[in-house]
């Protein structure tokens, strides 16, 4: 009998990680299907004091960072920093970094303030009135879908987190080099 439940425990987690790994690759080919739609007019433009704007630049790429109201707005906020390697990649013309933070709208001011204390040195679209969400449909609403490489079509070109991915992080890299070949 145990051996008969472990057969069935092994066979269910297989075909459980397969659907899975399908429904994610669905909802990715859903995502690359349309282009992606980056309202900058319609949301608030913040930038702190010390920035130096490098999205003129002639990159072929961007990177896309969106965090929606579900998720934790602070959260996200204490996290900046982390972005501040692939920053460097920006500032060596490699590719533009697009922060787009969609807070609930009441916590609008409390945001703002939140990006203020962190001293982030990149500036960031608010999104209060979900606009990013609105013209994207596409783009599901699990977290792991927020992070995306765009090209100069804003078609994805991949989709995840590189920080917290090295294989999304690699793949970011190998991208990016080819562009400069």
């Amino acid at each position: 009998m145990k051996k008969i439940f472990l057969i069935f425990v092994v066979i269910s987690t297989v075909l459980f990680s397969c659907s899975n790994r399908e429904a994610i690759l669905q909802k990715i080919c859903q995502m690359k299907s349309i282009p992606v739609v980056i309202p900058t007019d319609k949301m608030i433009y913040w930038e702190p004091d010390e920035y130096v704007d490098t999205h003129h630049n002639e990159n072929k790429y961007r990177l896309v960072v969106y965090t929606d109201s579900t998720q934790c707005s602070s959260c996200f906020i204490s996290h900046l920093s982390d972005w501040y390697e692939f920053l460097s990649l920006e500032r060596n013309g490699h590719l533009s970094v697009t922060f787009i933070i969609e807070p609930p709208k009441s916590q609008y001011e409390e945001t703002i303030e939140r990006i203020k204390k962190k001293q982030f040195l990149h500036a960031i679209y608010i999104d209060s009135d979900c606009q990013f969400r609105e013209n994207n449909p596409q783009i599901p609403q699990e977290r792991i879908y927020h992070i995306f490489l765009l090209n100069k079509d804003n078609q994805i070109e991949l989709v995840g987190n590189p920080i917290q991915n090295s294989q999304v992080g690699k793949m970011l890299m190998d991208i990016l080099m080819k562009q400069k070949s």
